[in-house]
């Protein structure tokens, strides 16, 4: 009895030792599930036939095995230390500065605030940059198609940069085609618009109120430094061609009538129908055209006289005596002396074919317009002739009836000569007759400049002044009797 109760005893602390080992194991193995155990009452019999709460747990322990796998294949991952140079690096964002590009604008009811990109033949100025060097590529036009100058600006935004711009200072200097340079080594201060954030340059501030004597071949250069709001400093060179324009009273003084009262000088066959001068306002070349109109009624009456001398049969010659003779025919423009500090020169005119010369600048050129008659004709030469008459000697008788002698009676012969001579006495002209002239940019294409019709892009650069003109001179003696001779202009 007391060997079998401690023999139970021994058996039952044998089973929990054995159940904690199996936990232990089941623990170490990565399950956390305690096996089940079915107890039986002691007696019963193990059925073959597994019961139905028997297959269940035999499905779950299934389940559970295969869950256990499965988290045994994929365990949960540990965080391994990763070495600095391997370590991904966080992202920054780069902002990069756009490039600077400054824009010519025009001013619109405003001067002082310019509202929109100037244009060259209908396009925007284009901008060449390369770094901190920039162009413009077109040459700027400094006028409007009226000629009145254009209100212009060199304009930049003050936020261009990263940082605003705090200060601007301009350089301005020009370069000739010599590469002579002009103007003032002194920086000036750029003005600024706070309503409008925008730095500004006047072009008036550039060519000190001589925006008409700009020239193309000239080249502009400016240079621009800021003071931006981060403490740095930042230099652009900006380089422009511009020209200016022609005034419309660089030909409005004309022909002047007052010289027709005096216009026939010496009494020669030519005429001056008029004279003017030309003015070259700009401080640049500039080309003059000139031209005859062709739609020309003139004519011009002559007083000619001719000395005479009559021979008489007894006594010398008679004279000399004026002869009058008149003569009429058509004039025709032929020349145009040009009259240049440097000399004179007389320019034939061929229909209504330009005469083009260039002016130098500041310079003044005086025209005298010439006519001609259309008959040529001169004048006949002087001529001499030899005269004579006979005269008889006295008679002179002495001595009384049968002895008286008489001497004398006797025919002399006298000769004289005589010299004829033609002279114009009086001239008179009249009718109607046109010229044209043109005042232009040299760099401008001649055939199209010289063209009937100048096209209209053009008009800011050529200045044209065309006249119909009417002449009445005279001098010395009025043809006005008719019923004296006529005859071709000096020709008997």
């Amino acid at each position: 009895m007391t060997i079998d109760f401690f023999s139970m005893k021994a058996c039952a602390r044998a089973r929990a030792l054995f159940y904690i080992l199996s936990c232990f194991v089941i623990a170490e193995s990565g399950c956390g599930k305690p096996m089940r155990y079915e107890e039986r009452p002691s007696g019963q019999a193990k059925s073959s036939e597994p019961s139905k709460d028997s297959v269940k747990s035999q499905e779950d322990s299934k389940k559970n095995a295969s869950a256990e796998a499965d988290e045994r294949v994929a365990p949960t991952p540990v965080p391994v230390p990763v070495p600095v140079s391997e370590a991904p690096k966080s992202e920054h964002i780069t902002v990069v500065e756009k490039p600077f590009q400054p824009v010519i604008m025009q001013a619109g009811s405003d001067s002082s605030f310019p509202d929109g990109s100037v244009s060259v033949d209908g396009q925007a100025a284009e901008l060449i940059s390369n770094g901190s060097e920039m162009e413009f590529k077109n040459v700027i036009p400094l006028s409007n198609e009226n000629k009145s100058p254009r209100v212009l600006f060199l304009v930049w935004n003050e936020d261009v940069f990263l940082a605003p711009i705090r200060e601007a200072h301009f350089l301005h200097r020009v370069m000739d085609p010599l590469n002579r340079l002009t103007g003032v080594m002194d920086r000036e201060p750029a003005s600024f618009d706070a309503a409008s954030g925008r730095w500004f340059i006047p072009f008036v501030r550039l060519f000190g109120g001589q925006e008409m004597n700009a020239n193309p071949s000239d080249e502009h250069s400016v240079t621009l430094d800021f003071l931006l709001a981060d403490g740095s400093k930042k230099i652009f060179y900006i380089r422009f061609r511009a020209v200016g324009f022609i005034p419309d009273a660089a030909l409005s003084a004309g022909v002047r009538s007052s010289e027709f009262t005096h216009a026939v000088p010496g009494y020669s066959n030519t005429m001056f129908l008029g004279r003017e001068e030309i003015h070259n306002p700009s401080s640049r070349h500039l080309r003059l055209l000139l031209r005859f109109t062709g739609d020309a009624s003139l004519n011009m009456r002559t007083v000619i006289g001719a000395s005479k001398f009559a021979e008489r049969p007894s006594e010398p010659p008679a004279g000399p005596f004026i002869e009058k003779y008149y003569s009429s025919t058509g004039l025709v423009v032929s020349y145009v002396k040009i009259l240049r500090a440097t000399g004179e020169r007389l320019a034939p005119i061929s229909g209504r074919q330009w005469i083009s010369l260039i002016l130098t600048p500041k310079e003044t050129v005086g025209l005298e317009w010439i006519a001609k008659p259309a008959s040529v004709c001169a004048l006949p030469p002087p001529a001499t002739r030899s005269l004579q008459w006979i005269t008889t000697t006295p008679v002179r008788c002495h001595g009384f009836k049968d002895n008286r002698e008489c001497t004398g009676g006797d025919f002399v012969i006298h000769r004289r000569d005589v010299t004829e001579t033609w002279s114009i006495l009086g001239m008179s002209a009249g009718g109607r007759w046109g010229r044209e002239v043109r005042l232009a940019e040299r760099f401008l294409p001649l055939n199209e400049v010289s063209a009937d019709i100048v096209p209209k892009s053009f008009a800011p650069w050529v200045t044209n002044r065309a006249e119909s003109l009417d002449v009445a001179a005279k001098r010395g003696e009025d043809a006005v009797d008719s019923n004296a001779a006529w005859s071709c202009q000096g020709a008997f």
